[in-house]
């Protein structure tokens, strides 16, 4: 929803629900009152990845990344640099000698539900081929 009298111009709008029709008229009229040009993007709002999948990642899923170098190759890692790992093997791509994100930047943070539930299953896969570890279910810790 947006806030009835939002000025485009000094305070842009960032979401508007058009599935209600006060605000998408209000957002419609103050399209109509612009003179000039503007550059306009509209796209669909999708939810990031939320506090529970977050903390389940940091407590659940990287401990096991952790472990899993420790046992392939008796390397002790934080779980900061298991984060930065998976970052780097999951949400970026070689091009030639660079690694370049896939996303805005290499970060998990962006993601949305859908994209970090992909991000978890990715890594749960890897623990499992790899270290032949397994990750434990979201509904099964929480």
């Amino acid at each position: 929803m947006i806030a009835i009298g939002t000025n485009i111009e000094t305070r842009p709008i960032r979401f508007v629900d058009f599935s209600n029709e006060t605000a998408k008229a209000t957002f419609i009229r103050q399209l109509q009152s612009l003179t000039g040009q503007y550059r306009v993007s509209i796209t669909k709002r999708q939810h990031r990845r939320s506090l529970n999948q977050n903390a389940f990642l940091w407590a659940a899923v990287y401990p096991v990344v952790v472990q899993g170098f420790a046992d392939q190759w008796g390397e002790s890692i934080t779980i900061w640099q298991a984060h930065e790992a998976m970052k780097a093997t999951f949400l970026s791509r070689k091009i030639g000698d660079f690694t370049v994100p896939t996303h805005a930047k290499a970060t998990s943070t962006t993601l949305s539900m859908a994209e970090f539930s992909e991000y978890i299953e990715k890594i749960s896969k890897l623990c499992a081929e790899m270290f032949g570890l397994c990750v434990p279910t979201a509904t099964s810790t929480f």
